[in-house]
């Protein structure tokens, strides 16, 4: 009986064309989110742009705030989110609002998801 050993260049080979495989499919989900990343950019850019009120509370926005823990800083709000079926790339699903308004509102909508 004769066996075939394999040699470690052959186990190398086998593992660089199994890791090639898995480097494409991350390099094109790379590029897929680096496209929803940029399309989302340019919505919250117009966003800011034609909106200068809160879409919950109907006051005015001080787009000026900067940083991501002011309260009433502005965000995007998706009445809609990505979670509940919504489209995060939707012009129509995208609105400004404070951070603390936006907060409210999605916990709001998590309490109404916890009672289904």
């Amino acid at each position: 009986m004769t066996t075939l050993a394999r040699t470690s260049s052959q186990d190398t080979a086998d593992q660089a064309r199994q890791n090639q495989g898995r480097s494409g499919r991350k390099t094109a989900e790379a590029a897929q989110q680096r496209r929803a990343t940029q399309q989302q950019r340019r919505l919250e850019v117009q966003v800011l742009a034609e909106e200068t009120e809160c879409w919950r509370c109907g006051g005015p926005v001080d787009q000026s705030i900067q940083g991501s823990t002011h309260p009433w800083g502005p965000v995007i709000l998706h009445p809609k989110p990505a979670w509940a079926g919504g489209n995060a790339l939707d012009r129509t699903n995208a609105h400004l609002a404070h951070r603390r308004c936006k907060a409210a509102y999605c916990e709001q909508l998590r309490a109404q998801q916890r009672t289904r």
